[in-house]
């Protein structure tokens, strides 16, 4: 039924109103000459019926056979479309276009889909993929998974597998990394000191310690050592394990530069605009900037049903600046480097227990120098492993 709808639809039909004495008489005259109709209705003043639009010219013939008057109520199809919009050329050529679009648009890679498992970073893979030639844009045909997954263990070591499948225009490609191995406790080792401090605390859960709770250390000295000799003269090796907590001081510097070039805006910003299809980007705009900007670029992805399109739009503001040299006042000076050496302090001693802090300011050329110091309290165990021959 939906085939001959649309059969009709291409040829084009038209419905007629036929009002006579005898309108059966039309009808039963095109059954005769092998004219199609359907839909026929009964009306008050006559009957209602559908026709192919290339058969109502031979109705005419024989409409004084019927004795009828023919009137077309509505025209319907391909044809009738076509001459509504034949002063529109562009309307068909944007129709042929999008014709040509759905027929060779899926021949290309719409979308690339990385798949991790383990310890592999989706954005390492996809700048990988990229440089193997598999990017959005590139032709199907170019595109041979086998080759591909070979090529892409090889260049990043951390993958031990891989797969690339394609789902139409959709390339999705699945890596697993190497698998860590677990920490083995197997083997000889001694703890030495990672720095210097005194010891507060010492918890050895394996080996024989070498110093004691109020010793100094420096760094690189045995602290809890794998060898252990017994009364009787043997030596057994074993691995050391505990924490050993001593008390250090830790320094963390900072340096801000007294002065610095500032952008300050001084003119409209201008706006430029970019499309890009399948890899392929369009500037909508002529001509190139000249002097000092600053650049703000938004980008818009087109996503259709949740899915994301190869196409995007992207906007850049460029705001006219004047650089200008600023030395920056005793507080604003005094406020950003404290800021900046909170920062580092949170940054270097992450995990460790700080006691005291003290803070040292000085000057140095043109440049403000901040100090740190701090006692600290923190493991400084470090695991040696040790061979005998």
């Amino acid at each position: 039924m939906l085939f001959l709808r649309l059969l009709r639809w291409l040829n084009g039909w038209v419905r007629v109103s036929v009002k006579g004495r005898y309108p059966e008489r039309l009808v039963n005259l095109c059954a005769n000459r092998g004219i199609p109709v359907w839909q026929v209705r009964r009306r008050r003043e006559g009957i209602d019926c559908r026709l192919f639009a290339r058969d109502y010219r031979k109705l005419h013939a024989f409409r004084r056979q019927g004795g009828v008057h023919l009137r077309v109520t509505r025209k319907k199809g391909l044809p009738f479309l076509c001459r509504r919009y034949r002063r529109r050329p562009g309307l068909l050529i944007g129709l042929a276009l999008f014709c040509a679009f759905l027929t060779v648009m899926p021949r290309f890679v719409w979308r690339v889909e990385v798949r991790s498992r383990g310890d592999v970073d989706e954005a390492t893979v996809v700048s990988a993929l990229d440089e193997l030639g598999l990017r959005v844009g590139v032709p199907l045909a170019r595109v041979d998974g086998a080759d591909l997954r070979h090529r892409l263990a090889l260049a990043l070591p951390e993958v031990s597998w891989a797969a690339v499948n394609d789902d139409g225009a959709v390339v999705t490609v699945e890596v697993r990394g190497v698998e860590e191995k677990p920490a083995v406790k197997e083997g000889w080792a001694n703890l030495v000191a990672a720095r210097e401090g005194q010891i507060v605390a010492l918890y050895v859960q394996s080996g024989s310690a070498a110093v004691k709770v109020g010793d100094a250390v420096t760094a690189g000295q045995l602290l809890v050592s794998g060898t252990e000799v017994y009364a009787d003269g043997r030596t057994v090796f074993r691995r050391s394990e505990g924490q050993v907590l001593a008390e250090t001081e830790r320094t963390v510097t900072v340096r801000l530069p007294l002065t610095r070039v500032e952008s300050v805006p001084c003119g409209a910003p201008l706006t430029r605009r970019v499309v890009s299809a399948f890899g392929l980007t369009i500037p909508l705009y002529v001509g190139r900037l000249e002097g000092d900007y600053e650049r703000r670029v938004t980008r818009q992805d087109m996503v259709v049903d949740g899915i994301t399109l190869p196409l995007w739009t992207a906007q850049a503001t460029f705001t006219p600046v004047h650089r200008r040299e600023v030395t920056l006042t005793p507080e604003q000076a005094d406020r950003e480097a404290a800021a900046l050496l909170d920062e580092a302090v949170a940054a270097e001693l992450e995990g460790v227990e700080i006691l005291s802090r003290t803070d040292q300011t000085a000057v140095e050329g043109d440049a403000l120098v901040l100090t740190a110091v701090c006692q600290c309290r923190e493991n400084v165990a470090r695991v040696v492993p040790f061979s005998v021959e």
